[in-house]
């Protein structure tokens, strides 16, 4: 499993470079009718940060076991297309060292 600090930083970084829609996308590929709205028990006429819909998302692939696959999708993401726009993600190459200093290789 991994260490609670990398599934940290792991959602700030999805927090930092995603907009929610872009989010709410990454939940549609791993659950079917994903919402963050519907998991935070919040009207869908509330604004929802990128940060809350990250931690939501990545609280989600915990418990239901799918958090090595999020680790997966989104360091293959970087200068790939989500939404139709290209994603840069800063901040993964520290992200990945601290992964590979826990003896995890991507």
């Amino acid at each position: 499993m991994f260490d609670i600090t990398l599934v940290k930083d792991l959602t700030e970084i999805i927090a930092k470079n995603l907009t929610f829609n872009d989010i709410e996308a990454m939940g549609n590929y791993f659950f079917k009718n994903y919402s963050t709205h519907k998991l935070e028990n919040i009207m869908d006429s509330v604004t929802i940060s990128p940060f809350t819909a990250a931690n939501c998302f990545v609280h989600e692939c915990q418990e239901k076991h799918k958090i090595e696959e999020l680790f997966k999708f989104v360091i293959e993401l970087d200068e790939n297309l989500l939404n139709g726009r290209k994603v840069v993600l800063k901040g993964l190459e520290n992200f990945l060292y601290r992964l590979s200093r826990t003896g995890v290789y991507f």
